[in-house]
């Protein structure tokens, strides 16, 4: 496990509650249910299939896939996120797990996904790689991502409290930021970079600019930035 990981565990324990008030509450769940419904429909393969959610947090797109037809495993390192996982008969199963080192533990999959992850990782190309090593023959890996810091990190530290949402800065801090090699990226093209030396020879990014819509609506969380998602598809 990377050095900073207890610090990052620790914010997302004390922000379990709160964080997964933001993801369900009901403006959000109405407007983006739909829209990652609509595009994971296009670009994830044809159900039924296993499916691993790596830093799965509290269940949001293993419930999701689920939905989709798929028999999926949620791993987080983070306690206070999966006690906030819903229990439903049938449905993901969820576990306390490292999302790099803890991935070959559950068996193989044709389906490794995860959303707002890799910008979090210290070890980006090992992660893909060892998901890569529990994919089926024929599999994917599909991830969510955004270029989180447009302009830099000036922006979320004037917004932080060090309370909830705007205390995202206060732990995600320059120190720790130094460690993300894609923390700071500035293109699309800095992730796909890694899918490619990991391997991978079929790359596709689909932007998701109705997030972007979504937040200009309903209002972006206090000590974040407006950032475009896009979905990357590696085979």
């Amino acid at each position: 496990m990377n050095p900073i990981q207890p610090q990052l565990d620790h914010y997302w324990n004390q922000r379990a509650e709160s964080y997964h008030a933001d993801q369900t509450g009901e403006q959000r769940e109405a407007i983006e249910h739909e829209i990652w419904v609509s595009y994971l429909s296009r670009v994830l393969p044809e159900p039924p299939g296993r499916a691993l959610d790596v830093g799965t947090g509290t269940g949001y797109i293993a419930m999701l896939i689920d939905e989709l037809g798929w028999d999926t495993v949620g791993i987080d390192t983070s306690p206070g996120m999966l006690e906030c996982a819903p229990a439903v008969d049938g449905g993901p199963q969820f576990a306390q797990g490292d999302a790099v080192e803890d991935c070959g533990n559950f068996g193989t999959f044709d389906l490794v996904i995860n959303r707002y992850l890799m910008w979090t990782l210290a070890e980006p190309l090992e992660a893909v790689r060892r998901w890569r090593d529990v994919l089926r023959p024929g599999g994917r890996i599909v991830i969510i991502d955004a270029l989180h810091f447009p302009d830099g990190l000036e922006t979320i530290e004037k917004n932080s409290s060090g309370e909830g949402t705007s205390a995202f800065s206060t732990f995600y801090n320059r120190d720790v930021v130094s460690h993300l090699p894609l923390a700071l990226a500035r293109s699309v093209d800095e992730y796909t970079a890694v899918f490619k030396e990991a391997g991978f020879g079929n790359v596709r990014v689909t932007p998701v600019p109705e997030i972007v819509d979504m937040w200009k609506k309903i209002g972006v969380p206090q000590g974040h930035d407006l950032v475009e998602p896009f979905i990357i598809v590696a085979s």
